[in-house]
């Protein structure tokens, strides 16, 4: 069995509870009690991804980061009803934000710099996007 605290840091690295249960042998249940407080603090970490301002060349954008997937999924054709927003925190300490949209599961992950507090979102340099279907 992993302490609460392997628990918490597996899951805010990016591990699933059901991924955890299944590793350890444990029920989901008592892997989740643990988990719980860390997949609020994901929860919170995507939502801050999705109203921040991608900082750009001349600085902030006026629009949010969430304004923006949603113009392009909707240019697309692409619900945006759809649209799936997970984040979690490797062991370098930048937040990976995943877009994951339409039924066949595509998604978009890139790493953040910024400041989620502020409101802004600075890419890494250079500004990685990988996309799968």
């Amino acid at each position: 069995m992993l302490s609460p605290r392997e628990i918490q840091a597996r899951v805010r690295a990016g591990a699933t509870v059901d991924e955890l249960a299944e590793v350890t042998g444990e029920r989901s249940e008592k892997i989740y009690r643990f988990a719980h407080p860390v997949l609020l603090e994901r929860t919170r970490a995507a939502e801050l991804a999705r109203a921040s301002h991608p900082a750009g060349i001349d600085g902030p954008s006026d629009n949010t980061l969430g304004e923006l997937v949603a113009e392009c999924l909707a240019l697309r054709g692409n619900s945006t009803a759809e649209t799936i927003w997970d984040a979690w925190r490797p062991e370098d300490g930048r937040w990976v934000v995943q877009i994951g949209w339409g039924p066949s599961g595509t998604s978009a992950t890139t790493r953040t710099g910024g400041s989620p507090r502020a409101h802004t979102a600075a890419p890494p340099s250079p500004w990685t996007i990988s996309r799968s279907n």
